[in-house]
């Protein structure tokens, strides 16, 4: 089911970047909401408010305004400035809470893979899945059970088990997870097939050397030797 969060927002009437500085200033963050072939709005958020909606494990974020108007979206994107530790803008997508949406969650695995028994390593190739659901229906995210995955085995999005509901959205054959061999292990193994190769290889050369040195030794006793030509007598 979906987790719901309100924010509050106060709505911008300036817009342009000296605008949006000024917004992070005072402890803001600039904001926009599309969607539903609406005027995008913008609005702006406090930077606290928001950081705790966003440490949280929300599916959808309702917008309410200073005059107790609501708008229910979702998080399209989030930029974040890694220097100065802080959120500088936020993209919403509103939704229509009666209308089927399609979404991104993430994924995580559950339970403990046989292949790991049999000496490989779980990797996740895909961390987060899409989904089509209505709004309430919408998983802030869902587990997958690995635990049968055996070594060279692989789990494919049609093997996610998903709430009533809620269908996967993409290639049903897609690889999620995936138990293999260490990377470590596979090169080294490669390693020593292919010297095991250069080293059969390496024989076979010295013995058809060795065959060949003696074929000309056979060759060399057999053949006549030469002998000197009989002296002329010598006259007196």
């Amino acid at each position: 089911m979906a987790t719901t969060s309100k924010i509050n927002v106060v709505e911008r009437t300036v817009l342009g970047s000296a605008s949006s500085r000024r917004a992070r200033k005072a402890g803001n963050v600039p904001a926009i909401v599309y969607g539903l072939h609406k005027e995008p709005k913008h609005f702006e958020i406090n930077a606290k408010e928001l950081d705790k909606v966003l440490s949280k494990d929300v599916s959808i974020i309702s917008l309410v305004s200073s005059n107790g108007a609501e708008i229910n979206a979702l998080i399209k994107d989030v930029q974040y400035n890694y220097l100065a530790a802080q959120t500088t803008h936020v993209d919403f997508l509103e939704i229509d809470m009666n209308k089927e949406i399609v979404a991104s969650i993430a994924v995580y695995p559950h339970g403990h893979s046989i292949g790991l028994l049999q000496g490989g390593v779980l990797d996740q190739y895909v961390h987060e899945i899409q989904v089509s659901c209505l709004p309430a229906d919408l998983p802030v995210s869902i587990t997958a059970d690995v635990s049968a995955l055996e070594l060279n085995a692989s789990l494919q999005l049609k093997d996610v088990k998903l709430p009533a509901n809620v269908k996967a959205v993409g290639d049903e054959d897609q690889v999620i997870f995936h138990v293999g061999l260490p990377k470590v292990k596979v090169e080294t193994e490669k390693s020593t097939e292919a010297a095991a190769a250069e080293g059969a290889e390496g024989e076979k050369k010295a013995e058809g050397a060795e065959g060949e040195k003696k074929a000309e030794g056979a060759e060399a006793k057999a053949a006549p030797g030469k002998t000197a030509a009989p002296a002329k007598d010598k006259k007196e």
